[in-house]
């Protein structure tokens, strides 16, 4: 196989270790990422983890690699994931690539994929997909898919996963792994299991891994990842642009109290009179008072199906996660049989609420809602978050009764459906106000928006942050400023509230990076005795303090000499690659997946009239670990064109024996032999 002096060049750019910086479009990477693919790995390593692990670049520890990306949030975990892997495939050590990620965000990691690194994935949304996957054909095409965590756990799921080889997935991509390093035994953690069997190299993503038992939740990530597996964990306000300037603006959380009216006190407090008066456990009545704090509709709702089930002997609740565990409450209720009981209390209820719904057109928080948007939304965007449906049914209409265009998500929609309400939000500039329940709370690139309203104060400090998240991430240019809606006189003013001005203060002494952590500084079996007990002083300043303090000790940044001097290569290679040598990510995997198969068959052979020499390192197997390539400029020198140097004749094939022995080291990689191809006859 005879070939040009451009295949060889875009192969030597696939081989160096900035060739996905290089290839990918719309990336300007930052010093935290380039330190985190590029930093030295530190062998001696010593912290407070009691369990082993090392901290270093991604692409100088060599694969089979086993990572642990704890980056805080919007600090582009996505965009090195995408980096490491683009690496491995250029360099013809990843064909067969899973990324499982929650359903809210698996069409984000498709079109980032796609749009930032060239590289397609199919989205596994169906059991029915799954099934059609063949494991026999891994070796013959290569197996690129983003499938939810709730998909790939299920039982077909389970099933394509234990039908594959011990090693048949060459990278492993887990977002969102504190679901499963906090969990405990569940069908979650069995797929993953599975997963890291089946994988060589395996990646967890994760802004917040270890959430109070650290010593237990270390050794399971040692468990699935192994006893030295690489960490990497870096805070927003350690992190800074080229210029040493921080990257993201402050943000600040408000609790902005609501009063009724005389009226409305007396409608609510007859509510949670009768509420408490009701023969059903405590926490199904906590759960009545905590949605008519959210909305009066969503009261209404949970009422009405209440007295369906009810006629039926069924109870609409589920106890142990309504509410509080993360499920959207009124979407899909679990049931289960009991005893039906007496209507009168609820119909009692029910009759009180629509009378109380005919006395105004706007109840007393939906006016206060109102009065809080119009201003920023006429030269703003703003994302509103609700635990409810019904909550969130009722403010589209508000929204649209004064004519202020929305989009909306909640647990019903599909992953398209989604894609398109995110996609309206960031390009209409007529969409002022994204609607969401906390299907949009983790993931979800929202930073268009500089405010954010919580309608309802979830239950789940997990809920809690990961709303925080979706509005201080990277890109956001301004200051964030979040409302916290609060009824005076509610459950919510009297437990949660108070939670979150502690937070406040907690946040004046160590910064607004804790809005990130609500769910290490409060837990939620803490946040749930509080509720319960109606006892707002469950967790102390000082102990919200303490846990806080102690996160940010958790600090694993790989170290990286001259940063600067990498930035201005990718600038020059970038230039090189879309000027003369335009190429792209498709392009350049085509070209280094022929040269590496004609190397290691011996076949491949410079173009004669072309005057080019190419060094390739080899590892066992004939494994291409390195390739560079020098262009003759006239009869006494050669030009390296990656770097620029030029090299005098005579010392050609010592620098490219060099060269291709540092590329090999940086990888972590052991050469066996080395090539000189020559087409001039000259070396």
């Amino acid at each position: 196989m005879i070939v040009d002096d451009r295949w060889f060049l875009l192969a030597s750019l696939s081989f160096d270790p900035l060739a996905p910086l290089v290839l990918s479009q719309g990336v300007d990477p930052l010093p935290h990422q380039l330190s985190a693919l590029l930093g030295e790995v530190d062998a001696e390593h010593q912290c407070e983890s009691p369990i082993p692990h090392k901290v270093g670049g991604l692409l100088r520890a060599p694969p089979p690699l086993r990572v642990l990306l704890a980056d805080e949030t919007g600090l582009g975990k996505t965009i090195i994931s995408g980096e490491y892997m683009l690496s491995l495939m250029l360099r013809g050590l990843a064909r067969n690539v899973i990324v499982v990620a929650p359903k809210s965000v698996v069409v984000q990691w498709q079109d980032e994929m796609l749009q930032k690194f060239g590289v397609y994935f199919e989205v596994i949304s169906t059991s029915r997909e799954i099934e059609r996957l063949n494991s026999r054909d891994l070796n013959i095409n290569s197996l690129r898919f983003v499938v939810s965590m709730d998909l790939i756990k299920g039982k077909a799921g389970i099933k394509f996963l234990e039908g594959l080889p011990a090693g048949a997935l060459d990278l492993v991509i887990v977002d969102e792994a504190h679901h499963v390093i906090s969990g405990g035994e569940t069908l979650r953690l069995e797929a993953v299991r599975i997963l890291v069997e089946k994988g060589q190299s395996v990646m967890f993503t994760s802004a917040t891994p270890f959430r109070g038992d650290y010593k237990k939740e270390y050794q399971r990530v040692s468990s699935l990842l192994g006893d030295e597996f690489l960490y990497i964990r870096r805070f927003k306000d350690n992190v800074t642009d080229w210029q040493g300037r921080p990257i993201f603006p402050p943000r600040s959380s408000r609790v902005v109290v609501v009063r009724p009216s005389l009226y409305w006190f007396e409608v609510l407090d007859h509510i949670e009179q009768t509420i408490l008066s009701l023969d059903v456990p405590i926490l199904m009545k906590l759960v009545m008072l905590k949605r008519a704090s959210s909305s009066i509709y969503a009261l209404k709702h949970t009422l009405e199906k209440y007295t369906a089930a009810n006629k039926l002997g069924e109870n609409p609740f589920s106890l142990v996660s309504d509410d509080v565990g993360g499920k959207e409450p009124d979407s899909a209720p679990e049931r289960t049989r009991r005893k039906p009981q007496k209507d009168k209390e609820f119909t009692h209820l029910l009759s009180l609420i629509d009378g109380a719904l005919s006395k105004d057109e706007l109840t007393y928080k939906e006016a206060e809602f109102l009065a809080l948007i119009k201003q920023p939304t006429q030269r703003d965007k703003v994302v509103v978050f609700t635990e409810y449906v019904s909550t969130l049914k009722r403010l589209m209409e508000i929204l649209e009764r004064v004519g202020i265009e929305y989009v909306h998500i909640d647990g019903s929609c599909s992953l398209k459906e989604r894609k398109h309400a995110i996609s309206l939000f960031w390009r209409d500039p007529r969409v002022r106000v994204f609607l969401a329940t906390d299907a949009a709370g983790e993931g979800i690139n929202l930073q268009i928006a500089r405010y954010q309203i919580n309608y309802d104060i979830p239950w789940s400090p997990v809920k809690l942050e990961q709303r925080f998240g979706r509005i201080h991430r990277y890109g956001q240019k301004r200051p964030a400023i979040l409302y916290n809606l609060a009824v005076s006189g509610t459950i919510d003013d009297r437990v949660i509230t108070k939670v979150l001005k502690k937070l406040e203060a907690v946040s004046r002494l160590l910064g607004d990076w804790v809005y990130d952590y609500v769910g290490s500084s409060i837990q939620a079996d803490e946040l749930r005795k509080a509720v319960e007990s109606l006892d707002p002083d469950v967790v102390s300043e000082d102990t919200m303090k303490y846990r806080l303090e102690r996160i940010r000790r958790d600090i694993h940044s790989p170290t990286l000499s001259a940063p600067q001097e990498y930035c201005i290569k990718i600038e020059r290679l970038r230039r090189m690659f879309s000027g003369e040598f335009k190429t792209n990510v498709t392009e350049a995997l085509h070209i280094t997946s022929l040269l590496m198969e004609g190397l290691q068959a011996k076949t491949v052979r410079p173009k004669g009239d072309i005057g080019i020499v190419v060094g390739v390192a080899f590892g066992g197997n004939r494994e291409v670990l390195a390739l560079r390539s020098l262009r003759v400029t006239s009869s006494s020198h050669l030009e390296d064109p990656l770097s620029g140097v030029v090299v005098p004749l005579d010392t050609a094939e010592q620098y490219l024996t060099q060269k291709l022995k540092e590329l090999a080291s940086f990888y972590g990689r052991d050469i066996k032999t080395i090539s000189i191809l020559d087409s001039t006859g000259l070396v």
